[in-house]
């Protein structure tokens, strides 16, 4: 009898041996949930840490804005968009002006180095002292400065296409050298593409530009109080992307102010439109971080009205249809008194005088 129990007991033993661990079902089972736990995570991860570098972006947007205020106080006046200057040596053109496509340009992050912690970099610069941007491309000791990463001015969430940071620039006059210059997310804000002819016969080399739409064009020298519209309703500064045909932007300059979208983003082109080069946007879902000129940072909606039609009918003397990107001042200024622009691009003027809610 205690023979046959004791056998009774090795047998459950040996089947709770038996049943340690996991079937394969089980494991199974176990691999699906964690997988699923894990594919609802992760994009929860993935926003928190868009948001964070959103955060960033946005707070290097403000130390920029903060610069374009001490300028203005210690200045008296905001920096030029940019800074342009003639080469040493170029052809008339036919009726005797020089051709403005082939002056260069320091942009206008480098007029802010000093009130951005950038003081040592803006010395060795020579930035409209001891070098225009010619010069300083052709100085083999300043050259190198000229691909200087700043981390300030590139949105942490823009992985770019250069591991380097850096876009390529050719010198102003000369097709057959090229330099390269640090990259830069963030541009001054225009509405056209179109940079005015800075020399006439007869006219100073350095013409300062007293009329456009937007506060900061070549060799402008507005103040804020020519900002009628309101300092918080007026944009300053936008993104870029360095992705698709944007390809973003440098922080030194340009060397043909004809072609100005290095330093410049343009509100006649819409939000986040990534196939257009001068086009303002951003790798941040739905839009794009713009900072404003009482220096405030907000995030505008790709979805912000959008409109360069001018009205319908026209006033006398002008022709309906869409206001050209070539600078088309006195269109502008008549669709925005008829209402027919769109928030987006009454947010880049500074004296439309409309009243912009968004």
């Amino acid at each position: 009898m205690l023979s046959k129990f004791y056998h009774a007991m090795n047998r459950n033993k040996s089947f709770d041996r038996g049943r340690n661990g996991f079937t394969i079902v089980e494991l199974l089972i176990v691999i699906a949930i964690i997988g699923l736990l894990l594919a609802l995570l992760l994009p929860a991860v993935q926003a928190a840490r868009e948001a964070a570098r959103r955060l960033r972006c946005l707070n290097n947007m403000k130390q920029c804005g903060m610069a374009l205020q001490l300028h203005h106080d210690t200045r008296g006046k905001l920096p030029s968009g940019m800074l342009a200057s003639p080469p040493k040596s170029y052809a008339l053109q036919a009726d005797g002006v020089k051709n403005d496509a082939l002056w260069h340009a320091w942009g206008w992050a480098p007029l802010i180095f000093p009130y951005m912690e950038q003081a040592t970099l803006y010395d060795q610069l020579g930035v409209a002292k001891r070098h225009t941007l010619e010069s300083a491309f052709e100085d083999q000791n300043v050259r190198p400065l000229l691909i200087t990463k700043l981390n300030v001015l590139i949105c942490p969430s823009d992985v770019g296409n250069d591991p380097n940071e850096k876009v390529l620039l050719g010198l102003p006059d000369r097709d057959d050298i090229y330099a390269f210059q640090g990259r830069s997310n963030y541009l001054a804000c225009r509405v056209f593409m179109y940079i005015g002819m800075l020399s006439r016969p007869g006219k100073p080399a350095y013409k300062t530009c007293k009329t456009d739409v937007t506060a900061m064009t070549a060799n402008s020298e507005f103040t804020l109080t020519d900002i009628t519209d309101g300092t918080s309703n007026t944009f300053a500064l936008g993104e870029r992307t360095c992705l698709d045909a944007a390809k973003g932007g440098g922080w030194v300059g340009v060397p043909r102010i004809r072609i100005p979208d290095m330093v410049f983003g343009y509100g006649s082109l819409k939000l986040n439109s990534l196939d257009e080069r001068g086009a303002m946007s951003s790798i941040h879902p739905g839009g794009a971080n713009f900072t404003f000129w009482d220096g405030s940072v907000r995030f505008i909606p790709d979805t912000i009205a959008f409109s360069m039609e001018k009205p319908n009918p026209a006033p006398e003397k002008f022709n309906p249809g869409t206001i050209a990107t070539n600078g088309d001042i006195r269109s502008f200024y008549m669709a925005a008194q008829h209402g027919t622009l769109g928030v987006y691009q009454l947010l880049f003027c500074k004296d439309d005088g409309q009243t912009v809610s968004f």
